[in-house]
């Protein structure tokens, strides 16, 4: 099972990606284990385990901060070095 967390702060875009991710996991028959979507990278951190393969689709540029998603890339980096998969 895997982790799949969304970092998007428009609100447009999120639904789009939950819609596509939904209909990749259903038409493949994938199990997962958490699916959530964020608006605000402070969330991020909590939710980064080494123990569980992750996947994190990351929005880069956050609330006008052009740069945000790849400091919240380096952090999942640091953390989930072998499980986690970073996604822009």
């Amino acid at each position: 099972m895997i982790d799949i967390y969304v970092l998007e702060d428009n609100v447009n875009q999120q639904f789009r990606i939950e819609r596509m991710i939904d209909e990749l996991l259903d038409e493949n028959q994938w199990d997962y284990r958490h699916f959530e979507i964020f608006s605000e990278p402070s969330h991020f951190p909590n939710f980064v385990e080494e123990s569980c393969p992750q996947i994190f689709f990351l929005d880069i540029d956050i609330n006008g901060d052009n740069k945000k998603g790849i400091e919240v890339a380096k952090k999942i980096r640091k953390c989930s070095f072998k499980h986690g998969l970073n996604l822009f």
